[in-house]
């Protein structure tokens, strides 16, 4: 009876803890304690790039409205997870929000280039910060959405949403564009954020409305590689009011042009009617250069900033007869130059964009101050190690008599020599370690960009905070620890990867958590500009020898291994201090082109017979990384420039880790690009490789064109052209073409020239790879330029160099 009744006894009393249970829960009081019971969450709405489409390889903005819906206050962070378009693995984006109850909250930030939508991205907030891990629930999707394009993007902001409405018209000749209408207030305080635009076009729109914040992005933009258009006619002045210490131009009011011959004969042809004057803005070149002139009238003008550019037009496109005019797309694609990319049917550019990534991945482990154990010395420990406990003690113990003395003995030498090695193997690896390598451009006016690698070596593991005091785009590096099961953060829920950027305008954080002992965590640093860095002041002079680039180092950092490299050729300068001065000859032969991919890096860095010995691995690096990604965007213009190059090393630290300053050593790369000068006195002298041909048209259906200047074509005919620099009355007597044969039989390739005075196409015979015409003026059009062709004979895939031509010549006074 016993267990009978104890067992009715626990059920009476489970029965009446589940009745007290319901009664509690039907109380009404008890329902505010149950306050997450009632919390909805948090509403969501989010956007993607312009109009939903992001551009592959560049930063792109993501803008997200939050609605905090939980009846409380809610403080935390908005975490955007994505996969890096490199390597798969997981990075993390935050930006911190304060959601009061009930008002929509509008926040922003800017996303590297990757694979959208439910499995490429996750969008969460956390409350109080990220490594809570305490997840508020988002009503909405918690992905974004975005169409991943290559056009060329064009910004607009204008007056009249349909300005440049022609521009995708040339889409059928060969070009990519995609026009963006935007609001003025679309425009960000973020310059990386305007990163994936290629154009942004201000027209007939008051600028002034723009806040301080979104004036210094786009000058920042600019800085960076941007081109601004400041356009306008009658509205130019209210369009360009905030950007004037930048225009290329000074304007003072109106005028009006009865005459448009200048337009018809830039585009080539296309008559532009005039039922009544014209009305253009009055300007005057300041720190610009016309570009395009109608008599004394400046119709269109340049001016260099940065890595960017900022374009004059003196009219307005969105008025008739601009608007309609059919030469009007033509125009402004030659307005915008190389920004545009012309790719004709079955033509492939391989131009893989601006992205040293992966280069720098290697480089940026190399630790100087890690250096591996000397394997004699840890040989020796271990011999005398094996010495001291077999023989030696054997002998030591047997004389004394105390041979079970063995068996402490041997476990505490064991344990005294392993400690030993161990200290001795991790000398110089028992504090945190910081490692930058970089490149600096400079743009010989006292600012430059810069973009490079970091990393930190952490002896003890645990959390890790790399702090910026500028606002860094990072591109993370998967983990050094992920082992061969593949990347990391794969499953973007997955919070043990945490890599948590976040940005803000008083520098950026990278945040990794949970790092193991001895490991390291690294950055890509992506480019951003950088004021006050100094300039190298180059000139040039004649000399009997040829021209002679005298480079004095105006930066603030002293330089060594300074050298100019021209044309596939490198020549020393020496050392520079600050404040010091170097000069060197100028090699006026042809060898290849500039265009031309190289090892310059072993040509100024030799390879050392031993690797331990070789302490140049990042410097040649370095520059083998910037010359190539040069190459890959398409950077080096139609003319072609002397770049200076030079090196500095130093210890002050990039950043700070976990709030405190860190031994670094590390290593930067200065370049600058030097404008040849062609004009000495009334001579005019152009080199070899001074110019780099454009493609104008082909007949070939198929077409590899690549950035290193040479071709892989079939059968069919190219033409390309040479613009001419710039230079007013000036004749040419003499003009020189020099062929690169890269074929075994070069008889299937015919080279012509156009002659202009006949016009016919005259062909280059002879054995020989190079010719001297007599009569250059015969071989140039109004329009400065020289047109030559190639005509392959067969169906057999031929690689093919463009030539390479020089001019002399003489300024008629």
């Amino acid at each position: 009876m016993k267990p009978y009744i104890r067992n009715t006894a626990m059920k009476a009393i489970i029965l009446s803890f589940v009745a007290m249970l319901t009664i509690l829960q039907s109380l009404p009081g008890r329902t505010a304690v149950a306050a997450p019971a009632d919390e909805t969450g948090i509403e969501i709405q989010s956007s993607a790039g312009y109009q939903g489409e992001i551009k592959g390889q560049r930063w792109f903005p993501a803008h997200f409205t939050l609605t905090n819906r939980t009846g409380r206050e809610l403080s935390g962070e908005l975490v955007v997870s994505v996969l890096s378009s490199y390597n798969g693995s997981k990075s993390d984006y935050s930006v911190k929000a304060e959601l009061p109850m009930d008002t929509p909250i509008t926040l922003s930030l800017a996303l590297p280039s990757s694979q959208l939508g439910k499995t490429g991205s996750l969008i969460r907030f956390f409350e109080n910060s990220a490594e809570s891990g305490r997840t508020v629930k988002l009503l909405g999707n918690n992905y974004l959405s975005g169409t991943l394009s290559e056009s060329n993007m064009i910004g607009i902001v204008a007056r009249d949403p349909d300005t440049l409405n022609f521009m995708p018209m040339l889409n059928q000749k060969g070009y990519s564009i995609k026009t963006l209408p935007l609001q003025p207030e679309q425009l960000p305080e973020d310059s990386l954020q305007l990163n994936m635009l290629d154009v942004l076009l201000l027209n007939d729109v008051a600028s002034d409305g723009l806040s301080e914040g979104q004036q210094e992005a786009i000058t920042e933009w600019v800085s960076g590689g941007g081109t601004l258009i400041l356009s306008g006619g009658a509205g130019y002045e209210k369009t360009a009011g905030p950007f004037q210490a930048i225009a290329p131009v000074t304007v003072q009011g109106t005028r009006t042009i009865t005459s448009t011959d200048s337009l018809s004969s830039y585009v080539g042809g296309k008559k532009l009617v005039l039922q009544s004057p014209l009305t253009v803005s009055s300007a005057t070149i300041g720190d610009g250069t016309a570009q395009l002139m109608e008599g004394e009238v400046v119709l269109a003008a340049q001016r260099s900033m940065g890595l960017g550019k900022v374009l004059y037009v003196a009219f307005d496109p969105s008025l008739e007869p601009m608007a309609s005019w059919g030469g009007s797309a033509g125009l402004w694609a030659k307005l915008m130059g190389k920004v545009l990319q012309n790719t004709q049917a079955g033509v492939v550019f391989n131009h893989n964009g601006y992205s040293p990534y992966w280069e720098l991945q290697s480089a940026v482990n190399m630790f100087p101050s890690i250096n591996n154990p000397q394997f004699m010395m840890l040989l020796y420990l271990f011999l005398g190690y094996v010495f001291i406990v077999a023989p030696l003690l054997f002998v030591l113990l047997k004389r004394m008599d105390r041979r079970e003395w063995a068996w402490w003995i041997i476990p505490t030498i064991a344990i005294i020599s392993t400690v030993t090695i161990f200290f001795v193997g991790a000398s110089d690896k028992n504090s945190t370690l910081a490692h930058t390598i970089r490149v600096m451009e400079l743009n010989g006016k006292g600012e430059g960009t810069q973009f490079g690698a970091s990393s930190v070596f952490i002896p003890t593991g645990g959390d890790v905070r790399m702090s910026f005091h500028t606002g860094q785009a990072p591109l993370l590096y998967e983990n050094a620890d992920a082992g061969f099961s593949g990347p990391l953060g794969r499953d973007l829920s997955d919070d043990t990867s945490l890599q948590l950027v976040t940005r803000t305008d008083q520098g950026t954080e990278i945040r990794w958590n949970d790092v193991p002992y001895w490991s390291t965590r690294r950055t890509f640093l992506d480019q951003e500009t950088v004021a006050d860095t100094g300039q190298l002041e180059a000139a040039m002079e004649n000399s009997d020898k040829g021209p002679i680039l005298r480079v004095a180092n105006k930066t603030n950092a002293g330089l060594s291994d300074v050298h100019l490299i021209w044309n596939g050729q490198v020549v020393k300068i020496g050392d520079l201090e600050i404040g010091k001065s170097g000069s060197a000859l100028v090699p006026v032969t042809g060898a290849g082109g500039q265009q031309m991919y190289q090892d310059y890096g072993s040509q100024i860095f030799p390879y050392t017979s031993s690797s331990s010995q070789d302490t140049s691995q990042r410097e040649r690096i370095l520059l083998n990384v910037y010359l190539n990604s040069q190459m890959n965007a398409g950077k080096f213009g139609n003319t072609n420039r002397i770049v200076v190059v030079g090196f500095s090393k130093d210890t002050e630290p990039f950043f700070q880790v976990n709030g405190q300053e860190v031994k670094s050593n590390s290593v930067t790369l200065w370049a600058q690009k030097v404008d040849l000068n062609v004009l000495m006195g009334d001579q005019v002298s152009i080199m070899p490789g001074m110019i780099i041909p454009e493609l104008k048209s082909t007949t070939i259906k198929m077409l590899d064109q690549r950035p290193n200047g040479t071709i892989i074509a079939a059968k069919g005919e190219l033409v390309f052209s040479y613009m001419l620099p710039d230079i007013e009355d000036v004749v040419y007597d003499k003009l020189m073409i020099h062929s690169r044969s890269m074929n075994a039989n070069p008889t299937s390739v015919k080279l012509s020239i156009w002659n202009e005075k006949q016009g016919k196409w005259a062909e280059m015979t002879g054995n020989g790879s190079s010719w001297e015409l007599q009569s250059a003026q015969d071989y140039m059009s109004k329009d400065r330029t020289v047109l030559m062709r190639f005509d392959v004979l067969d169906d057999i895939q031929y690689e093919i160099a463009y030539p390479q031509i020089a001019l002399e010549g003489k300024v008629k006074r």
